[in-house]
């Protein structure tokens, strides 16, 4: 945002978070689903902090991350999930630099286009508060699953 304030170009900041709650993730593109829906996570310690592996696939969760959408530098498998991400809003149009996903209008359409190019589905994993098996949900292609607040 920074640089293009610097070239005098009015955008905005738009950041985005699960309706499901602003503790809950949603996976960026590209995610196999499978019938369960679950994902596992392991905690693992090192230097004295938790660190958590996830595990993907069966027996120990069916939601499977594969590659998908490219994120910046052609990072070909960039971070596959978020609890809130930042986009730009330009001249009316929503556009996601980490990704390169882009123009959509700023409206309920272009909103929902925006999470259908964008969005696989949603979880309520939590790293640090909820550790153990966590669900899965695809996105709905018809309904808006992201909460949008204009900063």
């Amino acid at each position: 945002m920074n640089s293009l304030a610097t070239h005098r170009i009015n955008a905005r900041k738009v950041r985005i978070y699960s309706k499901y709650g602003r503790n809950k993730c949603f996976f960026i593109k590209k995610w196999r689903f499978g019938k369960k829906l679950k994902i596992k996570k392991q905690i693992l310690w090192s230097d004295r902090r938790p660190r958590y592996k996830t595990f993907y696939g069966t027996p120990d969760g069916d939601c499977v991350n594969l590659r998908g959408v490219s994120g910046q530098g052609n990072n070909p498998e960039p971070p596959e999930l978020f609890w809130d991400h930042a986009l730009v809003l330009y001249d009316g149009d929503i556009y996601d630099p980490s990704y390169g996903l882009g123009p959509y209008k700023y409206n309920e359409t272009g909103k929902n286009n925006y999470e259908n190019a964008a969005i696989d589905g949603y979880s309520d994993y939590h790293i640090y508060y909820n550790p153990g098996v966590d669900t899965c949900k695809k996105n709905n292609p018809n309904a808006r699953e992201l909460e949008w607040t204009l900063e």
